[in-house]
């Protein structure tokens, strides 16, 4: 990293540093995830004080110190506050764990950076404004783009074990660990066997083959619905996944399920 960075950035967690300064993890556009302090951000006159805060995304000044290997975080400017988000308890669960997710497992510094940013802003953005039933499925194709951008998201036609292309018809199913789909014939030998295997719908297929149309934007769902429990199944399959995936278990899930699931 360049001593002197401006970038496009997100904050994806804060914790406190001492009685007044802050850490702060954001997600920017150039560099992925990144580490940085923000000072004073915990006092009452800080000038970071209301910017060093969940979900705020501006354009950030950060230097590097190359002999502390540390970053700092100066400025945050023309922010996007999104107070929406803090303001709806099921909307701030649903950011709270795409923010999780992203630093979980996102670590940038590929080609990917740019991409995973504007995903994660162009989803924040949507939520925000959305009536509050969408959320689920606003979580759901952020996680789907997000499987995508890792390369773990699996082919939605045809059977992974055997090769088979599978008519749009006909569910495929998703085995725990990830992976490819295996149709009806081979989902027995997956891990944890028959009945570790998620089934995938075929409107839930053709729900997913819309959102991974790279042209797909996080508002095109105002015109793509799912019904309430699909909605509730393929959310916890997708979250399953990653989960499975990524080797990790998300605390805001295990915290928020209930707000989630419970108020569709």
């Amino acid at each position: 990293m360049n001593r002197n960075l401006r970038c496009r950035a997100i904050v994806l967690r804060t914790y406190p540093i001492g009685e007044i300064h802050k850490g702060v993890v954001l997600l920017t556009d150039s560099n992925g995830v990144v580490h940085t302090v923000a000072h004073g951000a915990a006092s009452a006159k800080g000038k970071l004080r209301a910017l060093a805060e969940l979900f705020v995304e501006g354009d950030a000044a950060l230097y590097h110190d190359p002999v502390k290997q540390s970053t700092k975080l100066q400025d945050l400017d023309n922010p996007i506050m999104h107070y929406g988000l803090r303001e709806n308890l099921v909307k701030y669960y649903a950011a709270s764990f795409w923010v999780e997710l992203i630093a979980a497992s996102h670590r940038g510094g590929g080609e990917h950076d740019e991409a995973c940013y504007a995903l994660l802003s162009d989803a924040l953005a949507e939520l925000e404004q959305a009536a509050e039933e969408r959320t689920l499925e606003l979580s759901i194709y952020l996680m789907w783009r997000y499987l995508g951008l890792l390369g773990l998201a699996p082919q939605l036609d045809r059977c992974g074990e055997c090769g088979r292309e599978a008519a749009r018809e006909v569910p495929l199913f998703w085995a725990l660990g990830g992976g490819e789909l295996r149709c009806e014939l081979c989902r027995g030998g997956a891990v944890g066997g028959a009945a570790g295997a998620f089934e995938l719908t075929p409107p839930a297929r053709a729900y997913l083959r819309r959102l991974g149309d790279v042209a797909a934007r996080a508002e095109d769902l105002r015109t793509i619905r799912l019904h309430a429990e699909q909605a509730r199944r393929l959310h916890a399959l997708l979250a399953a996944g990653l989960q499975q995936a990524l080797e990790t278990r998300f605390k805001t899930l295990e915290s928020g399920a209930a707000v989630l699931y419970g108020r569709r």
